[in-house]
């Protein structure tokens, strides 16, 4: 399922390649974001590291950015009240 959305978010970045796409775990470390327009809703995707654990030092500070990603996402959506 990852590497699909790795292969879309190359698809709306500027019709290039933003994220590298593989399916071995870990490849993605950087947060790589899009923002659309959907019928004038603003729309912020992101693609992060998937959260698991890891001993590559590297891949854990992606980790961390995603963590905290997610925290702000969930504080947005309830001060947006967006459903989860």
């Amino acid at each position: 399922m990852r590497p699909l959305l790795h292969a879309l978010t190359n698809r709306w970045t500027a019709q290039r390649e933003a994220a590298i796409v593989t399916h071995v775990p870990g490849t993605t470390r950087d947060i790589v974001e899009l923002s659309l327009d959907i019928g004038g809703l603003p729309v912020l995707v992101a693609d992060t590291a998937g959260l698991r654990d890891t001993t590559d030092e590297v891949e854990k500070i992606g980790i961390e950015r995603a963590r905290k990603a997610l925290v702000l996402f969930r504080l947005l959506s309830r001060f947006h009240s967006i459903p989860l």
